[in-house]
């Protein structure tokens, strides 16, 4: 089994890209690359592709990241992670280019990646979404809206997916305490969860042999509830 993460390079996407490493080759899609094959001394077990998921075109069919893919899974079956995404805390309402940049990155680009890798060996997608795709957040309504978005549209695949080759799983974190948060010091992470147990429940999720769906799991930090 192959590996397919978006966000690969930081944050919880970079403790699961870590951990996946383990299990078979890690194909990690991402503005930059980080050294992660120098920490784990497995450079033969990931590959790294660039790419903008801000851009209409990053996952188009004649895209050099789409070529990009084709190549390293050829006709290998491979499991895709949807961790990548956006995020804002504050006060002013995004507007223009900013709110077409968030839902472009949070929903738009990973209908895009899925009607491509659907055309593969595809044999899970594993969503990363967020409690607020399922409650509002009283500052942060575009971001709150393109995750509801995102649990609209994997609703609808789940739907599909019983007469497709491929299983469905969704998991719905609450605060996760990565170096995001140095952005927003006034807000206190103390409780928020830490990226790599919660790494180590994603990856045994992952890991379930038996064709399943999980259609929602969340897990929240105390102050999330």
């Amino acid at each position: 089994m192959k590996y397919v993460i978006t966000g690969s390079s930081s944050g919880l996407g970079y403790s699961i890209t870590q951990k996946l490493m383990s299990q078979g080759d890690v194909i990690g899609i991402s503005r930059r690359n980080r050294d992660i094959v120098g920490e784990q001394d497995l450079e033969c077990n990931f590959k790294h592709i660039k790419a903008d998921l801000s851009k209409v075109d990053v996952f188009s069919k004649s895209s050099n990241v789409i070529k990009s893919l084709n190549s390293c899974l050829q006709d290998d079956e491979f499991t895709l992670v949807l961790n990548a995404g956006v995020f804002y805390s504050g006060s002013c309402r995004l507007r223009g280019d900013e709110r077409v940049r968030l839902f472009r990155i949070n929903l738009f680009s990973i209908m895009d990646l899925i009607s491509e890798m659907q055309k593969m060996n595809l044999k899970r997608i594993f969503f990363i979404n967020s409690i607020s795709g399922l409650v509002g957040q009283e500052t942060q309504h575009e971001y709150a809206s393109s995750k509801h978005g995102l649990m609209g549209y994997i609703k609808s695949l789940i739907k599909d997916s019983k007469n497709k080759p491929y299983d469905i799983m969704v998991i719905n974190p609450g605060g996760i305490k990565t170096e995001l948060w140095n952005e927003y010091p006034a807000i206190n992470t103390d409780d928020f969860l830490n990226p790599d147990e919660l790494a180590n429940v994603i990856l045994s999720l992952i890991m379930i042999q038996q064709r399943v769906c999980i259609p929602s799991f969340s897990i929240l930090p105390i102050s999330d509830i």
